[in-house]
């Protein structure tokens, strides 16, 4: 009895059928499936680039002994949130 109404329901209000919607259900699942994927992918990235940022920190700073701080570092604040 149940489906019956919503089906009536999603009729005379022109609502997607059953079939609309286990496709959107599949296609929703498929896009949060490339979204984690995209946001492992850039929490990869971004700690790659922070690694390497403090990777270039410590070999700018081995090579300036006079302790003068760099454009660089200055750079690094801004990048970090």
């Amino acid at each position: 009895m149940l489906l019956f109404r919503q089906a009536f329901i999603r009729k005379a209000l022109g609502g997607p059928t059953i079939a609309d919607l286990e496709q959107l259900k599949q296609e929703k699942e498929a896009l949060q499936t490339m979204h984690d994927a995209l946001v492992k992918q850039h929490a990869e990235t971004c700690e790659q680039l922070l690694l390497l940022a403090a990777t270039e920190e410590n070999s700018s700073e081995a090579k300036s002994p006079s302790g003068k701080t760099s454009q660089r570092k200055s750079k690094k604040g801004s990048l970090q949130k």
